[in-house]
């Protein structure tokens, strides 16, 4: 009985998730220490808008309030993160200023200029590919403060652009941390274990 209510409730976590995951983007993966590892979806842009792949997009209050620069990341081999209708350079970029409390994270740079303006469609897929930095650990650390979700503005550099004509076009989402997923499993092993030993009594 007690599995079948665990399977029950797992089934509704899942089709939860999966709704929730309909407007993300851009997944973003933590569980390697000291990396970040950016992945499109399969999701669909939630608007059309056009702009400069040297301006790029915007992921809203990631990083919060924490002062830091993405100088340092080094962005490794094979990176092809891109518009989904858009040809790579393999050299996305990641940009924050060190200068002040900007909350969120500019990823540019993404295309080789074809077509020459970068530009998402309301309905189509938005983006492709997947990139990999390497982080410091001040970094790292930041990274593993951000939200589980927010917005992705295009086209948008900082938090000021946001005052103008950049719209929404997805959610990003943050794949727990190490520790995390660690405590969870330990979690759902620890309710089997529970649930077995009831069971033998």
């Amino acid at each position: 009985m007690f599995f079948r209510l665990l399977g029950h409730c797992f089934l509704v976590c899942v089709l939860m998730v999966s709704t929730a995951q309909a407007a993300v983007v851009l997944q973003l993966d933590l569980s390697t220490v000291n990396q970040v590892t950016i992945s499109a979806t399969t999701g669909l842009s939630l608007a059309s808008v056009s702009g400069s792949d040297g301006t790029g997009v915007y992921l809203k209050d990631l990083l919060g309030d924490r002062v830091f620069s993405t100088s340092g990341a080094t962005r490794l081999a094979g990176a092809n993160l891109v518009y989904f209708n858009a040809t790579s350079d393999g050299s996305p970029s990641l940009f924050r200023s060190g200068n002040g409390p900007d909350p969120g994270l500019n990823i540019y740079s993404m295309d080789n200029g074809t077509p020459s303006t970068a530009s998402f469609t309301s309905g189509v897929q938005a983006f492709k590919g997947s990139a990999t930095w390497s982080l410091t650990a001040q970094q790292y650390a930041a990274f593993l403060q951000a939200p589980t979700s927010g917005d992705i503005y295009a086209f948008a550099d900082i938090i000021n652009d946001l005052n103008g004509v950049p719209q929404v076009i997805g959610q990003y989402s943050v794949v727990p941390e190490p520790t995390s997923m660690a405590i969870f499993g330990l979690g759902a092993l620890g309710m089997a274990y529970r649930a077995r030993r009831k069971s033998m009594v």
